[in-house]
């Protein structure tokens, strides 16, 4: 087992977060939550013991440089944490405090790309729902803990799909897209911003998901109703990001980030 400090990770918050599809609570009492962690061919089970503060990664060494990678467990959010405390900016510290533990996490681009297709106006249990008819139907079975998960399917996978295939899966109008993309020679579907724009399916919000996501492109920052909302609310329509150049060491890029509506 791999101990991780729930200061360092909340997975109900990265769950509920919306950046990924893919975490299952399988059991939940006082003293601890079961969760399993699937992405790509991949699958962990964690345990949440409530009364040692930690997470329990029921791995081996060679598999949990894989999820200490995924969870960016290398990277010290608490420079973040601490950075955003000393500033002004109380809405922030509160969004800080409540999102404490949630990380940015390292995923495959393929997974992100088709997820996010699939995530444009839709809610949360009907993503997740759709992903799992889509990793059930074209996956491979990953039989661990005395359970049966389902890899999420590779453009190989996916490679002779027709649109009748992904009728079954609540995909709605979203199916043409994922169809579309499928026939797309992969290759050619590179983690660029302005190239997934030109995709069919694939709008300014789901691009910036993507690559935020899918590509750990922290120069990203999605726009939905919502964070237009607040942005316009709180911030009078554009979060700049100056004030917080000490983080700049960790983030090259971070800087950068000036969002205008």
């Amino acid at each position: 087992m791999i101990r991780i400090s729930e200061n360092e990770l909340n997975l109900r918050t990265i769950m509920d977060s919306g950046q990924c599809f893919r975490i299952f609570i399988v059991e939940e009492s006082y003293f601890v939550t079961v969760y399993d962690v699937v992405t790509m061919n991949k699958y962990v089970r964690v345990y949440h013991v409530k009364s040692e503060g930690a997470y329990f990664f029921n791995c081996s060494k060679d598999e949990w440089d894989f999820w200490n990678t995924y969870f960016d467990l290398d990277t010290d959010y608490e420079k973040f944490y601490a950075a955003i405390m000393k500033s002004d900016d109380d809405f922030l510290k509160s969004a800080a405090e409540y999102g404490n533990g949630m990380r940015i996490l390292r995923q495959s681009f393929w997974e992100a790309l088709i997820s996010f297709v699939i995530s444009q106006n839709n809610n949360i249990p009907r993503i997740k729902k759709s992903i799992e008819l889509l990793c059930e139907k074209f996956g491979k079975p990953i039989e661990k803990y005395g359970m049966v998960r389902y890899s999420f399917p590779t453009a190989k996978d996916l490679d002779n799909i027709t649109l009748d295939d992904l009728s079954d899966l609540g995909l709605g109008y979203r199916a043409s897209y994922i169809y579309g993309i499928c026939k797309r020679n992969p290759a050619l579907i590179m983690p660029n911003y302005d190239m997934l724009l030109a995709i069919p399916g694939i709008g300014k919000k789901v691009a910036s998901c993507i690559m935020l996501f899918g590509a750990y492109d922290l120069t990203q920052f999605p726009i939905d109703t919502w964070m237009k909302k607040l942005l316009n609310e709180v911030y009078s329509g554009t979060f700049d990001t100056t004030p917080y150049k000490a983080l700049k060491d960790l983030y090259n890029n971070f800087n950068s980030i000036i969002i205008v509506i």
